[in-house]
């Protein structure tokens, strides 16, 4: 049985990283990596990656992108038995630009068959995903899902996390997110819902109030603020080279997760996480660098007295 279940997008990915920096509306010479992609996807690999049983639910073409996604994700030790193949769309893509410094100049999604999955869907596959202790679901889901999944697990023992995934995306979120017990987000898509300006801290202050657990607003190179239960915190990064800030965010969430299931209060999980962001970020890989040995160290020693 999964311990999280993985509700989202499935994608093929295409990274161009520019040799030099960006010249607008000119020809750039850059190099392309691709990779199965998606944050569910991305966020289900990296759980099982740390040995966390995982399902994920999602749905592909039925195309050789789509075969090829699947398969890696079951490689990496993904149950991927509930993820379907639609006839007629084809597997979404998404293409992020970045500069030769690893930051994103922007990215471009195409979802594809992740458009199709629905409220019906959703209620078919509700047994299977209700049985997990976390359900974890991205904001590429349409706003009737994401609506309908927080109404499912309102009251109930399933701890629901949720990613905005894009300032366009988070406008998806329904007015009432008092179901949510884990809103994860950078800090434009954190003033999309709460309509604030501020910085990271104030924003995340903001949507701790809205959300039943906790909210965590990635800062880059600056860590993640953690609100809930009336305190704000800091949780710097880790210094290190970065290579690339691609599958960051997808990290964070999943070394968060991880750190919840073995029993960490929620300032540990959001260390956990962070360390998992920056260790991504000095990787072209997205999903194959996590060590779940290498982030418990991460932890700050604690003197017994």
């Amino acid at each position: 049985m999964a311990e999280v279940c993985c509700i989202g997008g499935m994608t093929l990915d295409r990274t161009l990283k520019l040799d030099e920096s960006a010249v607008m509306a000119s020809s750039n010479p850059a190099t392309m990596r691709t990779a199965p992609g998606g944050v569910a996807r991305n966020v289900a690999e990296n759980l099982a990656r740390l040995s966390v049983a995982t399902s994920l639910f999602s749905q592909v073409g039925d195309d050789e992108h789509g075969r090829e996604a699947v398969a890696a994700t079951a490689r990496a030790g993904v149950d991927v038995s509930q993820v379907q193949a639609h006839p007629s769309l084809p597997t979404g893509s998404y293409t992020a630009i970045v500069q030769p410094d690893g930051q994103l100049l922007v990215g471009a999604a195409d979802l594809g068959a992740c458009e199709a999955m629905d409220a019906d869907w959703l209620d078919t596959l509700w047994p299977s995903i209700s049985a997990a202790r976390i359900v974890f679901a991205d904001a590429n889901l349409a706003p009737g899902v994401l609506e309908q999944l927080i109404k499912r697990t309102r009251g109930t023992d399933v701890e629901l996390a949720i990613n905005l995934v894009s300032v366009a995306k988070a406008r998806r979120l329904p007015p009432d997110l008092t179901a949510i017990d884990l809103l994860f987000c950078n800090l434009d898509e954190a003033r999309a819902v709460t309509g604030g300006a501020g910085d990271a801290g104030e924003a995340a202050a903001a949507l701790g109030e809205l959300v039943v657990g906790a909210a965590i607003v990635t800062a880059g190179a600056d860590g993640a603020w953690l609100a809930g239960a009336g305190q704000t915190r800091h949780v710097p990064a880790p210094a290190s080279d970065v290579v690339d800030v691609s599958g960051a965010g997808d990290a964070l969430v999943a070394g968060f997760l991880f750190g919840r299931l073995r029993g960490h209060d929620a300032l540990d999980a959001c260390r956990l996480g962070v360390a998992a962001a920056a260790v991504t970020t000095a990787s072209h890989e997205r999903t194959t660098c996590l060590n779940a040995e290498q982030l418990l160290a991460s932890l700050p020693v604690r003197r017994v007295s």
